[in-house]
């Protein structure tokens, strides 16, 4: 049995000692479905509700976390996604340019809610961690 490279990052490379089927078997796991559906709601929703704009509510009732598999590295494994089914979600988002659009008329600059939450879950913002400040 060899040590295989599995995951490398900015901060972290991550190997794994057995194969690699065993490693794919853990991934595909129901409990690391689980995790990930835990850190979603538990973590990435509240923050996504609390950057969302507070104009009739539709927007912050439409967040939704659901299960996904996304292949990383050729491996695949299971994962969560933070989705908001507003209708005007992209426009939140990305932003939109006055006469554009199903909302004419309406200049809204981009908010960019989930990479504010991303930012925020990763430690990219530069803020303290809640949990760590003793």
């Amino acid at each position: 049995m060899t040590i295989k490279r599995v995951y490398t990052s900015k901060n972290i490379i991550m190997f794994y000692k057995g194969s690699l089927k065993d490693f794919a078997e853990v991934a595909m796991s129901p409990r690391v479905l689980a995790i990930c559906l835990e850190v979603a709601t538990e973590e990435a929703l509240p923050y996504a509700i609390q950057f969302s704009p507070r104009d009739e509510g539709d927007y912050i009732r439409s967040w939704q976390v659901r299960p996904c598999n996304v292949v990383l590295r050729g491996m695949r494994r299971f994962g969560a996604r933070l989705i908001n089914t507003a209708p005007h979600a992209a426009l939140v988002e990305f932003g939109g340019r006055k006469g554009g659009g199903s909302f004419k008329g309406r200049y809204r600059p981009a908010q960019h809610i989930l990479l504010k939450v991303r930012d925020r879950i990763t430690g990219a913002d530069g803020l303290p961690d809640a949990d760590l400040a003793g």
